[in-house]
């Protein structure tokens, strides 16, 4: 996200780095494989490069400590002994991370739901939040169908201009007993597209509704976004970016894509790492005015990738 000029260096560092990755792969067990997957992408690390110059993208130092501390695969800090499921927890919170018992994978999804409705917000869209899918004149949905729509977006030019119906979710490549899900170990992205899976098997009235277009915003607590929302976040950016002077389009464009794939890491990385440290989520939603312009762009400015060099490579 940020290198389009690129050179003839990045190509050569990119097939160094990807048979070095291989290496290592190779020697690495499946959990561990896994969790390296989870990390890896566009935009993984972004909760870690972003500028903390408003409230919704700083990090408290003790949950960027539990983030780093996580990756590195050390111990997390001291908390609770054992989960709501009476399982013991683990010192390096797999269990906490994906245990259904514990009562947190819910809740630590709501950050990422209100960043999402920002983002759609600030991009132009009329939205509304947690709407009983019951409510609504959905051909299909049940009187007694407890099913909720965190986000429906109204008013964007995207896909023929339908509504959109966003649900964000951070999921975990792992199970509770530390093991790897099938294929996550071999394949980037895997449980991602599980997650997309199972959000279709919950709003099966969305899949064929003509007037409503399902919009999955999955994440892993490793940092890695699915295709999917990654190419939501663009094309919310090009919508925004259709308001400014056409010279200026490709910067604006840029600008708001770094700004809010760092709004979304970040409220799914404080999420998860407040989850680990058994801390209140409920102060943890990123709602506020939007920014100026050119204080989007200033904060982009300072996270563009230097330019590579022109000179051609040496025979």
């Amino acid at each position: 996200m940020g290198e389009w000029a690129r050179g003839w260096q990045f190509w050569a560092a990119r097939a160094r780095d990807d048979r070095a990755r291989d290496g290592i792969m190779q020697r690495m067990q499946a959990p561990e494989r896994d969790l390296l997957r989870s990390q890896s992408g566009p935009c993984a690390g972004r909760v870690f490069t972003v500028l903390p110059t408003s409230e919704p993208t700083r990090v408290p130092s003790a949950e960027l400590r539990v983030l780093l501390l996580r990756r590195l695969r050390l111990d997390l800090p001291f908390t609770a002994s054992a989960c709501r499921c009476r399982a013991r927890l683990d010192s390096r919170g797999d269990h906490r991370a994906a245990c259904p018992t514990a009562g947190v994978l819910k809740k630590r999804g709501a950050p990422l739901e209100k960043a999402a409705a920002r983002m759609s917000r600030e991009a132009g869209a009329r939205v509304a939040e947690n709407q009983f899918l019951r409510d609504l004149n959905v051909d299909g949905a049940g009187a007694g169908d407890g099913m909720r729509l965190q986000v429906i977006a109204n008013g964007l030019p995207l896909w023929g201009g339908a509504q959109l119906a966003v649900d964000a979710t951070l999921v975990c490549p792992l199970g509770r007993d530390g093991a790897a899900h099938p294929r996550t170990a071999d394949e980037d992205g895997a449980w991602l597209r599980e997650a997309r899976r199972r959000k279709e098997t919950t709003y099966p009235e969305l899949l064929d509704a003509r007037r409503c277009r399902l919009v999955v915003m999955a994440l892993e607590v490793g940092g890695r976004w699915s295709q999917e929302a990654l190419q939501f976040v663009r094309l919310l950016a090009d919508c925004k970016a259709r308001s400014a002077p056409e010279l200026l389009r490709a910067s604006v464009k840029a600008a708001w894509i770094q700004r809010w794939t760092g709004l979304a890491s970040v409220a799914a990385q404080r999420a998860f790492a407040a989850s680990l440290l058994h801390l209140p989520l409920d102060g943890l939603a990123c709602d506020g005015d939007e920014p100026w312009l050119q204080d989007v762009l200033a904060d982009a400015r300072h996270t563009e990738a230097p330019i590579p060099s022109r000179m051609p490579a040496r025979p």
